[in-house]
């Protein structure tokens, strides 16, 4: 894994960038103004460089300083241009022989692939790993996975909603005898003040985050994220699964007029724990509407 200091095409992600800024213009004006001066010795039309040349001089200091990137050819400007600290490594994709619950074939996917391409990752947490992270083609389709030793990381950075860059390597096997594997280069940004751990519970306190802000869609996206995952049941106290996605999610649909699949929240807890006693009593209460509905908090 090596650590750097660079800007990023914005396009292409390609990491060969000139900066070109008020010592370009610099050097410019001086060059008008030295040729000025030499074909003032043959003609008059030399003051013309000169003076030309002192403008361009003296607008460098206002110049902005404008990005070009040598693989795409495009450029941008930026009023301040930090350099971001990034970690490069390679690694490969996992499980690239395995067909996708659709029926796509990920070999025959990968094969519709190039070297440079670039792809997209995505956090697919489960039951059996709450760091899985998905590899996507330009389609949305999976091609496989990120490797265990690094996708507890890249969770936690793609929950922060932070850009991590993955581009294809090279392409391996491909034979008759040897499936198509594939190595990529990702590119992740690095801040040395943040811990982007992916922690267990982090669904659940999103969820949560969400229901007070009023989001109740990506509210209730979450806590049947949650609960689909088992993110809190992986550790289960005395035996029995954490109950809180499935009572929050069913005061969720409770409160939004919701009662049968408030019903189906909590039966669906009762099916894997049946002497828990505050869900049994929150079960008889929403079954008789015993308690008032909270419409102004989950609109």
């Amino acid at each position: 894994m090596s650590k750097d200091s660079f800007e990023l095409c914005p396009e292409c992600h390609s990491k060969k960038i000139k900066v070109r800024g008020g010592c370009t213009v610099a050097v410019v004006g001086i060059f008008f103004i030295i040729s000025g001066i030499f074909i003032l010795f043959f003609t008059s039309f030399g003051l013309i460089g000169v003076g030309l040349g002192l403008l361009i001089l003296i607008s460098a200091p206002f110049t902005k300083k404008t990005s070009f990137c040598k693989s795409c050819n495009n450029s941008w400007q930026k009023e301040k241009m930090p350099k971001q600290s990034f970690d490069s490594f390679y690694s490969k994709i996992t499980g690239v022989t395995h067909d996708n619950e659709d029926g796509s074939s990920r070999q025959k996917l990968l094969k519709g692939c190039e070297v440079d391409q670039k792809l997209s990752l995505e956090h697919s947490p489960n039951y059996y790993d709450l760091n899985a992270v998905k590899v996507l083609n330009n389609s949305g389709q999976q091609l496989g996975w990120l490797t265990k030793r690094v996708n507890k990381e890249i969770a936690g950075l793609l929950n922060a909603e932070e850009e991590v860059i993955v581009k294809i390597k090279e392409f391996t096997g491909g034979t008759k005898d040897r499936d198509t594997g594939c190595n990529i280069r990702v590119i992740k940004p690095v801040d040395g003040n943040k811990n982007y751990d992916y922690l267990p519970s982090n669904i659940f306190k999103k969820a949560e985050e969400q229901r007070i802000e009023g989001n109740v869609e990506k509210a209730e996206e979450l806590y049947l994220k949650s609960i689909n995952t088992g993110e809190l049941t992986k550790e289960w106290q005395e035996g029995n699964p954490d109950h809180r996605p499935y009572k929050e999610l069913a005061k969720l649909y409770y409160h939004t007029n919701r009662d049968n699949e408030a019903i189906k929240a909590l039966d669906r807890y009762i099916d894997l724990c049946n002497n828990d006693s505050e869900i049994n009593d929150l079960r008889e209460k929403i079954s008789k509407r015993e308690f008032r509905r909270l419409k102004n908090k989950y609109k």
